[in-house]
């Protein structure tokens, strides 16, 4: 769990989800800014996604919600798909 502008270790993660078949999605709100082996978290980089919560005790605020980013197209239509309780 990433907090506080404080990432875990994203590449022993990402080695033993792809050893496994397993999506990686990162909680990239709390560690705003942060950085770990000198990319930005949320980028990618080690992982299939990532999300920021918007509630109001985050580092970004809008009241609720959140968002989902992710440049593979499968995890996209997922997301998609369960905002709409699984229509479309």
């Amino acid at each position: 769990m990433e907090i506080h502008g404080q990432t875990e270790r994203l590449d022993a993660i990402r080695e033993i989800a792809d050893c496994h078949g397993l999506v990686v999605i990162e909680e990239s709100c709390e560690p705003l800014g942060a950085e770990y082996k000198g990319t930005k978290a949320g980028n990618g980089a080690f992982s299939h996604g990532a999300v920021f919560a918007f509630y109001p005790n985050k580092q970004i605020t809008t009241g609720e919600g959140g968002m989902i980013v992710t440049d593979d197209d499968r995890i996209a239509r997922l997301c998609r798909s369960m905002s709409n309780q699984g229509r479309g």
